[in-house]
């Protein structure tokens, strides 16, 4: 495997091997470790730890992998790209470390690996070799966002960027419209607006908001109707990242009863509990009612009498 490095930073600090209260040993696995996403303390000390010891650090940009890694005095022997144009000859080679019985670290560039970063083929293919996957929480701003939003934090639907053409957009608007889950979109400062705008249009002027620069020293926290938050960015500008929380539908208002008796005709049918469950979320039902409803119907039709 061939190596990526430039010469240490003049006065970067020296290597250091980061140590745990409860120490556990290290795998030959994949470690999908998570990275800030503004503020440099909320690494935490596993993830430290596991960038101290690993062979090999993968990152979609060096660069900012390697300010990162000095910042906690870390020097990891191989320090390696990672992104979609290199994607196929990476995965070959982190395959050969794990089985050669090393250690591989995946950095994001900010945030959770996986979530709008690379990583979805490697993973793959270290898991169709049989081989460890070891993830590691941390930072990502979904829930900084959701928590602080006022909106309901469970259930959630992480929708991510929407597409960047308006009626694409649009149309996948559409396809949310009856969902009950607080929904959370990622969205760049240009296209805030715009986005906001088709919300209102397919969705209705719902409650929200506006979550930017989250742990940085800008953070913000907009909250108001949708149509309030795209009058509130025309008077201010929108900058850094942006995190966008959204009510969901509300329910049908479908009575119990009502409720019941779907659920007993759709068991009639030969539908799992799943399946159910999905369906009545299909039809604007929350989660939980849902869930409920599938459940007491189940049950029902364990306790009926034989005839």
């Amino acid at each position: 495997m061939s190596e990526e490095r430039t010469p240490e930073a003049p006065g970067a600090p020296a290597p250091q091997t980061w140590t745990l209260a409860h120490p556990e040993r290290m795998e030959a696995a994949l470690y999908l470790c998570p990275t800030p996403i503004g503020n440099l303390g909320d690494i935490t000390l596993r993830t430290l730890w596991v960038l101290s010891q690993a062979k090999v650090v993968l990152a979609e940009d060096t660069r900012r992998a390697r300010v990162l890694l000095q910042s906690y005095a870390l020097k990891p022997p191989e320090l390696l790209s990672y992104h979609k144009f290199n994607e196929a000859s990476r995965c070959a080679e982190v395959v050969a470390h794990l089985r050669a019985g090393q250690s591989v670290a995946l950095l994001s560039d900010a945030g959770t690996p996986l979530l709008a970063d690379p990583g979805a083929r490697l993973v793959g293919a270290v898991l169709a070799e049989g081989l460890l996957v070891i993830p590691l929480p941390g930072a990502q701003a979904v829930w900084p966002a959701v928590t602080a939003s006022g909106l309901p934090a469970l259930p959630v639907h992480v929708e991510g960027f929407l597409p960047r053409l308006k009626p694409a957009r649009r149309r996948r608007l559409a396809a949310l419209a009856t969902l009950n889950d607080t929904l959370v979109f990622y969205e760049a400062p240009g296209r805030t607006v715009a986005c906001l705008k088709d919300i209102e249009a397919v969705l209705g002027d719902r409650k929200g908001c506006l979550a930017r620069e989250i742990t940085k020293r800008y953070e913000t926290f907009w909250r108001g109707s949708v149509s309030e938050l795209v009058g509130r960015i025309g008077a201010e500008t929108v900058r850094g990242e942006v995190v966008l929380v959204v009510a969901g539908a509300e329910p049908t208002g479908e009575s119990k009863e009502d409720l019941e008796q779907e659920v007993h005709a759709l068991l009639a049918q030969g539908l799992s509990s799943r399946d159910i469950r999905a369906k009545l979320k299909e039809q604007g039902q929350s989660a939980n009612e849902a869930y409920r409803a599938a459940a007491r119907g189940r049950r029902d039709e364990t306790t009926k009498e034989p005839r």
